[in-house]
């Protein structure tokens, strides 16, 4: 094993030895491509995005090649971690070197040691299979899985997922695929990241449907606190193939989609995407191994959002999901699916969102080259393509990444996110009038003259003038500028205001005073009402007299 990052650059040429790609109405310009050395048989094969393991700002990735031939031993098997920024190989993964092994079949990126970077999982489904971890940091075995097979022709390690942390122990854990288990019925083990150790096995009830051909870890479907998984079996329903949601915990179905072509065997290729219907679960888009069938399914229930079958496909031509990214920068993502086996020429779809009858379209230029075979996304730097029956195998990255100052370079390439992009070049009040042109780094020549200012600002013009001299005769020097935009960039700087003191002002005349309005004279308080007299009382009546009493009758 080569220590990382010691290993010499592999020679690399934008598409020397490949096939040149045509460029699409929708897509992304071509950062490079990584192509085939002594040795490679199926470069591209399979690709999973990683952390940036370089250091360099940009997220890396690795490619697999189950046919790399190890010395005499054929097809055993080689996994190159790549650096996203310029394509130069990082280290070489060959497991344990051994024919047939077909190490690097499968990826998978989970952080099974806990130190924050993710690390790379490769399944090796020849024989009895096998898995191996290696650190994303480093580069060393973590874990060589092999005890967890099902045994000889399981086809262990066929798929692969990130399994969250589904034992408790802190660390992620991995989704093993195993199709040929169980005389093609097909199983699922849950396997520790931490150590290798099974955790638990999810196994199908129907028979020869190859249960585990593909996977993609979903989300969290019972509230148990595990995420789950959704698995293709392609030999279910005669071949027809279908996609079910399985529970983690106990190996219980939640949801599944059945396949209703007649030898498509939907399933054979799964690839999580974003959530496609609003309903705040991710989605998945399930490709086919013949026929061209693929549908856009709801993660949460398997429902069919959308059906990308290619009409055209015939028997044979397989479907690769690539996930979903936003190439235009509009707001909504679009998808990435891999049509292999498309005649005349394999080609990569990039379909908008609602699907449009008409996407944009790469296409290979070699007829049976498998462009498209693998597909996926890498945050932050684009997308890449494998390209494995073409002369050994070849990867393709896309960059899909933002302009934030218009400058013609992408952020992760820009060595002046924030450029100076005035026509001319500009100091102070003069106008030098040359071109003011942007160099590979995403530098405008302004920008070269604003960085030459100390964080103290310039002492006086002379500073000013003396280093912009110095730039102008090494831009000179290596041919940024000609002879007359040099004597134009010395008389500009010459004659500017950059570094002369600014005269002040005179001081404006202060306003004078308003005079305060007088005060308005106080109203004379009212007179208080004299109050009223009270009445006399009147005189009291005199009491009237008693009647006398009358005569009494005489009887």
């Amino acid at each position: 094993m080569k220590s990382l990052f010691t290993h010499p650059v592999r020679n690399l040429a934008a598409l020397a030895g490949a096939t040149a790609l045509a460029g699409p109405v929708l897509g992304a310009p071509l950062r490079y491509t990584v192509s085939a050395a002594e040795g490679n048989g199926l470069l591209g094969s399979s690709l999973v995005a990683l952390s940036d393991l370089d250091a360099d700002g940009i997220p890396d990735f690795a490619a697999g090649d189950p046919g790399y031939d190890s010395g005499a031993l054929a097809d055993s098997g080689q996994v190159l971690v790549i650096s996203g920024g310029d394509g130069s190989i990082l280290f070489e993964l060959t497991g344990t070197p051994a024919a047939g092994q077909a190490f690097g079949k499968s990826l998978a990126a989970l952080d099974a040691n806990g130190d924050g970077t993710l690390d790379i999982a490769v399944g090796a489904n020849g024989g009895a299979g096998a898995v191996w971890i290696y650190s994303g940091a480093d580069g060393s075995v973590l874990q060589t899985i092999t005890a967890a097979s099902p045994g000889a022709g399981s086809s262990f390690g066929a798929a692969l997922a990130n399994a969250g942390d589904q034992n408790g122990d802190g660390t992620a854990d991995l989704f093993v695929g195993a199709p040929g288990a169980a005389a093609l019925t097909g199983s699922v083990l849950v396997v520790s990241g931490a150590d290798g150790s099974l955790i638990r096995s999810l196994t199908p009830l129907v028979a020869g449907g190859e249960f585990g051909a593909s996977l993609a870890s979903v989300a969290d479907l019972n509230a148990d606190g595990l995420l789950d998984v959704a698995v293709g079996s392609p030999g279910q329903l005669a071949g027809n193939g279908s996609v079910q949601l399985i529970r983690s915990s106990d190996g219980t179905e939640a949801a599944v989609f059945a396949g209703t072509v007649a030898g498509a065997r939907l399933g054979t290729t799964i690839g999580a995407v974003d959530d496609r219907n609003a309903d705040g679960v991710a989605d998945l888009v399930v490709g086919s191994g013949s026929g061209g069938s693929a549908f856009v399914l709801s993660g949460s229930g398997l429902l069919s959002l959308s059906d990308l079958t290619l009409a055209t496909a015939t028997a044979a031509q397989p479907v690769v999901s690539g996930g979903a990214i936003d190439i235009d920068f509009n707001g909504t993502t679009e998808l990435l699916v891999g049509f292999p086996g498309a005649s005349p020429l394999a080609q990569v779809m990039v379909v908008p969102a609602p699907v449009a009858p008409e996407p944009a379209i790469y296409e290979a230029t070699v007829a049976g080259s498998g462009l498209g075979t693998a597909v996926t996304v890498i945050p932050g730097l684009g997308f890449a393509v494998g390209e494995p029956l073409l002369n050994g195998g070849a990867v393709h990255v896309f960059t899909v990444a933002v302009d934030t100052d218009g400058d013609g370079v992408p952020d992760i390439d820009d060595h002046c996110p924030n450029s100076i992009l005035d026509p001319t070049v500009i100091f102070g009040d003069v106008d030098t009038g040359v071109e003011n042109r942007v160099d590979e780094d995403g530098c405008s020549i302004a920008d070269l003259f604003a960085a030459l200012e100390p964080e103290s600002g310039w002492k006086n013009h002379g500073q000013f003038v003396s280093s912009a001299v110095k730039l102008v005769k090494r831009l000179l020097r290596d041919g940024t500028i000609n002879a007359d935009e040099a004597k134009a960039l010395k008389t500009g700087a010459a004659h500017s205001n950059i570094g002369k003191p600014t005269k002040p002002g005179k001081p404006e005349k202060p306003e004078k005073p308003q005079k305060p309005e007088k005060p308005e004279k106080p109203q004379k308080p009212e007179k208080p009402q004299k109050p009223e007299k009270p009445e006399k009382p009147g005189k009291p009546q005199k009491p009237s007299k008693p009647e006398k009493p009358g005569k009494p009758n005489k009887g």
